[in-house]
C-alpha cells in the first residue's frame, strides 16, 4: 500500500452555510487535538514507522487497535470515533472511512473489514492536556482470507471552530480536521499481484453532463498503486474525446466508473472507436511504458466498436445541462466579451491616449503671472517645456512632474503647472 494514501485529505465547500470544510491529517499548530497509533504486535515490519496499522493475523484472531488521543488545547473536547471499509473514489483515491460505498462498488470481496473492528464506545471526551488511549479490536474473518482486507478509523474533534474570520460580506475560512487512520490486514505476506481490468465502456449521462463511462476494477485482493488511465475515443465526423489520470490507486476489489467527458460537445450518432489502457505498478524497470515513456509492471488494454443510435444520440444531447448552457449562452459570451474588450480599449485610450488641456503659467520672482499658455498632452503624447537656469516648477503636484536635463515633460496628468523665473 502507498504509505502517502494512509492519511487523506478531502476538501468540501458548503456553499448553503457560506463555510469552507477541509477534512485530512490534522497538523497545524492551531488544532486541539492529535491522534498517533501505538504499533501492535501484530503489525508487519515494512509497516513499523507508519502511522497506520497493517497487521498480520490468523483466521478468527483478535487485535487489539490502540491509538493515543491528546487534548492540545486548553478546554475539554469531544472526539467523534466511526470505522469504515476502504473503497475507491470516483477520483482513483483510497477512503477509508468517511464514505458509504454502495455494494456494485466491490467486485471477488471476500469480507468487510468493518464487519470485524468494535468500537468499545462512538466518542471520548478528553481534558486540557491529557491523553486518552481509544481501543478499538479488530477479529480477523473465521474462514482464511487471500491477500489484504482494508478499512480504517477516524477522530474528528466536536464543534471545530478553526475559523478565519471574514471580513465584510466575504466567505469564512472553517477547517474541519478529521484523523483518518487505515486498518489494513492479512493472514500471511504471500505476495499478490495486482490485476486491473476495463470491462466496459458506454455512453450515458453522469450529473447532467455526457460522458463516456469506462468500468475499471481491481479484482485483487491488494492495493493496485500508481495506476495511469489514458482512454482515446473517436467518432463520427472527427469528433474525438480524451482523458488520461496518473497516480490513481485502488483499494482492494474495489471498482469504479471513470468518465471521459464530453465537456458539452455534442455526441452525434454514429459509430465509435473506444481505446483504453491501464497501466499500474510503475517501476523503471518495468516492461510496459505509456504515451509519456512512463515504465510499469503491469498493463491492460479495453480496444471497443459502438454504435450510439439516433435515438440514445438525442437522449444524451436532451439531458446534457453543459451542452445546453453553452449553446444558449453563446451569443451572450460574445456580446459580454466584445463589450468587456471595447470598455479596456475605451480605458487605454481615455488614459494613456486621450490628450488633456494643461494650463502652464509663468510667474515672476513675486509670484505674479506674467504670460499664460494652454497646452495638450497625454501619457503617450507629452508636450516638453525648455526651462532656463533660472526657472523652476512650483505649486504643481510633484509625483506627477517629470524634469529632464532643464526639460519639463508636460504628459497631461495635472490642470496647471506654475513655472516661477527666479531673480538673479
Amino acid at each position: 500500500m502507498d504509505k502517502k494514501k494512509s492519511v487523506l485529505a478531502i476538501g468540501t465547500l458548503l456553499l448553503a452555510t457560506a463555510v469552507f470544510s477541509e477534512t485530512g491529517f490534522a497538523t497545524s499548530g492551531n488544532d486541539d487535538y492529535k491522534a498517533i497509533i501505538q504499533t501492535p504486535s501484530t503489525q508487519i515490519p515494512s509497516a513499523s514507522r507508519y502511522g497506520f496499522f497493517n497487521v498480520q493475523l490468523n483466521p478468527g484472531q483478535t487485535e487489539t487497535l490502540p491509538v493515543d488521543l491528546t487534548n492540545l488545547s486548553d478546554h475539554p473536547i469531544t472526539i467523534d470515533i466511526k470505522k469504515g471499509v476502504a473503497g475507491t473514489s470516483s477520483m482513483g483515491s483510497v477512503v477509508y472511512t468517511t464514505q458509504k460505498w454502495p455494494a456494485a462498488r466491490f467486485n471477488h470481496w471476500q469480507a468487510n473489514i468493518s464487519d470485524g473492528i468494535n468500537l468499545p464506545t462512538d466518542k471520548v471526551t478528553i481534558q486540557p492536556g491529557e491523553t486518552s488511549t481509544y481501543k478499538a479490536t479488530l477479529t480477523m474473518p473465521e474462514k482464511a482470507i487471500t491477500g489484504q482486507i482494508a478499512g480504517g478509523l477516524s477522530f474528528t474533534e466536536e464543534n471545530q471552530h478553526h475559523s478565519a474570520a471574514a471580513s465584510g460580506k466575504g466567505l469564512a475560512l472553517n477547517n474541519t480536521f478529521i484523523y483518518e487512520i487505515a486498518v489494513v490486514a492479512q493472514n500471511n505476506l504471500n505476495p499478490i499481484t495486482p490485476k486491473m481490468t476495463i470491462d466496459n465502456v458506454q455512453a450515458e449521462n453522469t450529473a447532467g453532463q455526457t460522458a463516456f463511462s469506462v468500468d475499471l476494477k481491481n479484482v485483487s485482493p491488494t492495493f493496485a498503486n500508481t495506476v495511469t488511465v489514458d482512454a482515446d475515443i473517436t467518432g463520427p465526423n472527427g469528433v474525438h474525446y480524451r482523458n488520461k489520470q496518473k497516480m490513481m490507486q485502488f483499494a482492494p476489489n474495489t471498482s469504479i466508473n471513470w468518465q471521459v467527458w464530453a465537456n458539452g460537445k455534442k455526441v452525434p450518432a454514429g459509430e465509435y472507436k473506444v481505446k483504453v489502457d491501464a497501466y499500474w505498478g510503475k517501476d523503471a524497470a518495468g516492461t510496459y511504458s505509456d504515451a509519456d515513456e512512463t515504465k510499469f509492471k503491469y498493463h491492460t488494454s479495453y480496444v471497443q466498436q459502438t454504435h450510439i443510435s439516433d435515438e440514445r444520440a438525442k437522449n444524451l444531447a436532451d439531458k446534457d445541462g453543459l451542452a445546453k448552457l453553452k449553446q444558449g449562452l453563446a451569443p451572450i459570451y460574445k456580446v459580454l466579451i466584445a463589450a468587456v474588450l471595447l470598455l479596456v480599449l475605451l480605458g487605454l485610450w481615455f488614459f494613456l491616449v486621450k490628450r488633456r488641456e494643461v494650463t502652464l503659467e509663468w510667474l515672476d520672482e513675486n509670484n505674479q503671472v506674467v504670460s499664460r499658455e494652454s497646452v495638450k498632452a497625454s501619457r503617450v503624447r507629452h508636450y516638453d517645456v525648455d526651462l532656463s537656469d533660472n526657472q523652476q516648477v512650483v505649486n504643481a503636484d510633484q509625483g506627477k512632474i517629470k524634469l529632464k536635463d532643464r526639460t519639463l515633460i508636460v504628459d497631461g496628468r495635472v490642470h496647471v503647472i506654475y513655472i516661477q523665473t527666479l531673480a538673479r
